[in-house]
């Protein structure tokens, strides 16, 4: 299990861990800026319900980081993730759909 302190912290910030998740787990060909740039979203993968893994916990993290308390950092996008997105996704004026595509990241980093 993942636990929050160790996904974010105020050194290394939330959208630095999404990048080097994305270039050392992905394969991705990105900078590592801390910015949610163009790179940054064209390497971003959606994850859904039914979904594990690290991907999982950064999105988590983000929905706590953004005031987003109906979840919990365990890599499982289940019922609860579910819910957390779509919250997000109503405040956030975007399509709800429940599972956390390229326009939900963005908002969210």
């Amino acid at each position: 299990m993942i636990y929050y302190t160790q996904i974010y912290n105020e050194k290394v910030g939330l959208n630095t861990f999404l990048q080097r998740c994305l270039v050392n787990v992905y394969g991705a060909k990105i900078g590592i800026d801390g910015d949610f740039g163009p790179e940054t979203k064209a390497a971003c993968r959606a994850v859904a319900k039914g979904d594990k893994g690290l991907l999982v916990s950064i999105l988590q993290a983000g929905l706590m980081v953004n005031g987003i308390t109906c979840t919990k950092i365990d890599a499982s996008f289940g019922d609860q993730t579910e819910k957390g997105v779509t919250e997000f996704q109503t405040s956030a004026g975007i399509v709800v759909d429940g599972s956390a595509g390229l326009e939900t990241f963005e908002r969210l980093f």
